[in-house]
């Protein structure tokens, strides 16, 4: 899933976020696990077009979320691997070198450390 999101959206250059919900209880499957949704406008890089998508993550393990009075919400590059059996996206983080290669900020305004990460098209 993550090729696919990556292939799709690349990095979220320019994608804003407009809307995040947080469920500590999974509702669906009446279990713990922490869920977040986030709704972004992207770009997608393989049809040349601007898509409205959710990215659902599954069993929040960390979360840093650092909100801003004021701020809009526009991603300039984001990180996202997927390590040791968790997803992490870190949507602020740090540039690492000179060649672009990016690393997780300790002090991003929002990273989500998660077992799964799936998205969708919003209509």
């Amino acid at each position: 899933m993550i090729e696919e999101i990556k292939r799709k959206y690349k990095n979220f250059g320019d994608a804003t976020i407009f809307r995040i919900e947080y469920l500590p209880f999974d509702n669906e499957s009446k279990e713990l696990g922490k869920r977040l949704i986030m709704y972004l406008n992207c770009y997608n890089w393989e049809i040349n077009e601007w898509e409205k998508i959710r990215l659902t993550f599954q069993n929040i393990m960390k979360l840093r979320l650092v909100e801003e009075k004021r701020q809009i919400s526009v991603i300039f590059e984001a990180l996202l691997i997927e390590e040791n059996g968790r997803v992490v996206i870190d949507f602020f983080p740090n540039q690492k070198d000179s060649a672009g290669l990016l690393e997780e900020n300790n002090n991003s305004d929002l990273s989500i450390h998660s077992k799964s990460i799936f998205y969708q098209l919003e209509n």
